[in-house]
């Protein structure tokens, strides 16, 4: 049994190995980006970044400026515990978030991201410690950036119809991630698949649930119900099928999945077994920094040690 990818876009099948075993098949293109507010940046009297040269520290500049100068409380909001872009901070150090043998990344790397944290918290560019943690549980049509209280604010690329639709339908920009030398190709960001499809090793009808899986990723009759709802499909026949189908902000979305192939870099592993709680783990013991309550030191260690305990390889 197994699915058919030959027709999937290069990069976009290896997101579902372990081990170089097709565990999971891509339900949708994905990259993990940072939506702008247009209109706070307007009330600033501020232009938008050029994504495609700002480093971190650059970031944090202007979501301090722009926090300021538009008053509201986020320059940049959910960065603390978004560990796509956290990903791509340690794949720009020469590691991985995970391996075949474990987690990919040491306690110095997590430190520095956590230093990195307090540096932009205390240029009051992340909001204060109270609200970066209130604002990690609120819904996504109540999200800073969709109520106006963010002028920047992580996401993954797929959601940007959900949010613009939130947001009353003023279409929010999108900004590449940042990297370490300012430039956009040396930021290591990967297609992300949305969601992975798979099928237990124990079910009592494998032909049915590949014949479903197979049907989702490489049919066009369910191309034409999800459209690009789960991110832009992976199978490149399909996207052409649809792309005259899709609304404004899924084109956009396409559009820029397309536009930064020449800078993603190769394809993560899928996540082992337990490698889903890094984020809530990665935001837990980094609010503890911000609150006062342990060191970055302390902080990174208590990370990484509790990341490694959950992950099953």
């Amino acid at each position: 049994y197994g699915a058919d990818t030959s027709k999937f876009v290069e990069g976009t099948v290896d997101s579902g190995k372990i081990n170089g075993t097709l565990v999971g098949v891509n339900a949708g293109i994905n990259s993990a980006i940072i939506f702008a507010n247009p209109k706070v940046f307007e009330k600033a009297k501020m232009d938008l970044p050029d994504d495609t040269t700002w480093t971190w520290d650059q970031v944090l500049e202007v979501g301090a400026e722009v926090a300021s100068k538009a008053a509201v409380p986020f320059g940049v909001a959910s960065l603390m515990g978004s560990d796509p872009l956290f990903g791509t901070f340690v794949r720009q150090q020469g590691k991985e978030l995970f391996t075949p043998d474990g987690l990919g990344f040491e306690v110095a790397e997590a430190q520095a991201w956590y230093d990195l944290m307090v540096k932009a918290q205390k240029a009051k560019a992340l909001g204060t410690p109270e609200q970066i943690s209130e604002e990690s549980s609120k819904p996504l049509d109540q999200s800073a950036i969709v109520v106006g209280k963010a002028a920047m604010q992580y996401y993954n690329s797929n959601q940007l119809e959900a949010v613009t639709a939130a947001a009353g339908g003023d279409l929010m920009k999108i900004l590449r991630g940042p990297s370490l030398t300012g430039k956009a190709t040396e930021r290591k960001t990967w297609y992300k698949a949305s969601m992975l499809w798979s099928a237990s090793a124990k079910t009592k009808h494998p032909e049915a649930a590949s014949a479903w899986i197979n049907w989702f990723a490489n049919d066009q009759a369910a191309a034409d119900i999800d459209k690009a709802e789960r991110g832009i499909p992976a199978n490149a026949e399909i996207l052409a099928g649809i792309t005259p189908k899709l609304s404004a902000a899924q084109k956009v979305v396409a559009k820029y999945i397309t536009d930064i192939k020449p800078e993603v870099a190769n394809t993560p592993i899928a996540p082992p077994p337990g490698g889903g709680k890094l984020a809530e783990i990665l935001f837990r013991h980094g609010t503890d920094v911000l609150f006062g309550k342990t060191s970055t030191a302390d902080a990174a260690k208590k990370f990484v040690d509790e990341a490694k305990g959950e992950l099953t390889v």
